[in-house]
């Protein structure tokens, strides 16, 4: 497919998802093939803030496919920013939302890919690969769950209610341990799948009703 020149007509919500689906289901097939088996992992900034070779393969895979439809969009990635200065739509990646998990072959991590046209997100995934669920969005279309809509949870009471709470970092972790005993004492317990992205998609699909992560 050619490159599609940059337009002063803005592109489709739908198409951009149907991108961001596509390269989401590639990069996810690229990282199970690597549950189980040996890889490289090494470390950005202390000895639990990881980065393997599957984040390397999976971001490059979807950076490439960015630049060969739409050669003129921005990138924002987990390792840098590429693409022009000028064009209104911006991807956001994070090729592997969990990468402590990946590594550890937990099947709680996901590849998460948005679009964004003048700061306005247009479409989103959400894919796990490991359970092969794919959540999706597109701006005025609603939430999917490999294909079939979404809604958060209809529970209005606190004591009913199951909070996604953030990983424990070593920077947050007073704040997080202290939101988690606070919730604790009102609702039916906090759990963490250890991938944001994944757990903000259990608030969007109604397992979780709550999401607090300590910034």
């Amino acid at each position: 497919m050619s490159p599609e020149p940059e337009s002063a007509e803005p592109i489709a919500p739908t198409v951009l998802l149907e991108l961001a689906l596509d390269m989401a289901r590639q990069a996810g097939a690229l990282l199970r093939e690597k549950l189980g088996v040996p890889r490289e992992v090494s470390f950005k900034t202390g000895h639990n803030d990881l980065v393997t070779d599957g984040d390397k393969a999976a971001e490059a895979l979807i950076t490439s496919r960015i630049r060969a439809r739409f050669p003129d969009h921005r990138i924002l990635a987990e390792e840098g920013a590429t693409g022009a200065d000028v064009s209104p739509y911006r991807w956001l990646i994070d090729p592997v939302d969990g990468t402590t998990n990946f590594a550890h072959n937990v099947p709680a991590f996901a590849v998460s890919i948005g679009v964004e046209r003048d700061d306005q997100l247009q479409a989103g995934v959400v894919y796990n690969p490991a359970t092969d669920e794919l959540f999706a969005a597109a701006l005025g279309r609603g939430a999917t769950l490999n294909g079939r809509p979404i809604a958060v949870t209809t529970v209005g009471q606190p004591e009913s209610a199951l909070v996604g709470c953030g990983a424990i970092s070593f920077r947050h972790q007073g704040r997080t341990i202290k939101a988690g005993r606070a919730f604790w004492s009102i609702t039916q317990g906090c759990r963490t799948t250890g991938a944001a992205a994944l757990d903000l998609c259990y608030v969007a699909c109604g397992r979780f009703e709550i999401f607090c992560a300590p910034s």
